[in-house]
């Protein structure tokens, strides 16, 4: 499958400022604390495909935690890796952003599905909500500014509108669907099937409902766990600066 380049052009540090000045009196400046690093499982940790695993609706106050766990599990992400080049604060940055988005829109839209001991989550969209407005995006920037840079927020951005672009482009060639925003689990807790434990729930839900669901795999070898689950790639691009693509998949309802 041919990988193409998304010409996007970043927003200029005008355009950023811009928003950040929009959202003075919306959100809070200061970030809220993230939650603590998950232990490492134990033996009886592994998910059974007899039992429902505990997985449940993140509460408020899970979420600290939760946006932790998924930080965990995407600070070597290829493309986070390109959006927050600085190695060393990497996690700590996408955790506060990671929780940002789950706090000003995420929460708002959708559901965000974990486990009992946190380690692990699938966020998801309900159809038509995914698209982000511009006084949420002006909550998200006001809320990341002093934890990322200028020049972070400009790459961030630029790929999530590119991604969007797509996004855009492919509901309206197919139909209103879920979206699967972020599945993740930390780094101790991979491996071990979490990932289409923490998805499982909402699949059976689209089943129901006979409701399409889509999502942007960042890794190739990502792809093999859902298309087991049912989706199937159809598109794969990348950006500029991108040194592997993202993977668009889509699922139909199970008959």
């Amino acid at each position: 499958m041919p990988i193409h380049l998304l010409e996007k052009i970043p927003p200029s540090p005008e355009v950023i400022k811009h928003g950040i000045a929009m959202a003075r009196d919306i959100a809070d400046p200061t970030p809220p604390m993230l939650g603590d690093t998950v232990p490492a499982p134990g033996e009886g940790d592994r998910p059974r495909p007899d039992s429902d695993n505990g997985i449940h609706i993140a509460t408020i106050d899970e979420i600290p935690q939760v946006a932790q766990s998924l930080a965990e599990g995407f600070k070597d992400d290829p493309h986070f890796s390109f959006m927050l080049k600085n190695e060393e604060k990497r996690l700590s940055r996408l955790g506060h952003g990671i929780l940002s988005f789950i706090r000003h829109d995420w929460l708002a839209h959708g559901v965000v599905h974990t486990n009992e001991q946190n380690s692990g989550a699938a966020v998801w969209i309900e159809p038509n909500e995914w698209k982000t407005d511009i006084f949420t995006q002006a909550r998200i920037l006001k809320s990341l500014a002093g934890v990322v840079t200028p020049a972070e927020v400009a790459r961030l951005a630029y790929v999530l509108g590119s991604v969007e672009g797509e996004h855009k482009e492919i509901e309206r060639l197919r139909r209103p669907h879920r979206y699967l925003a972020m599945v993740g689990v930390t780094t101790d807790w991979q491996g071990m099937g979490w990932g289409e434990a923490l998805i499982r729930p909402m699949l059976d839900q689209c089943d129901e409902e006979k409701v399409p669901a889509y999502l942007e795999a960042s890794t190739p070898r990502n792809v093999p766990l859902y298309e087991r689950l049912g989706f199937k790639v159809i598109k794969a691009r990348g950006y500029r600066g991108a040194k592997v693509p993202l993977h668009f998949m889509w699922r139909e309802p199970n008959s």
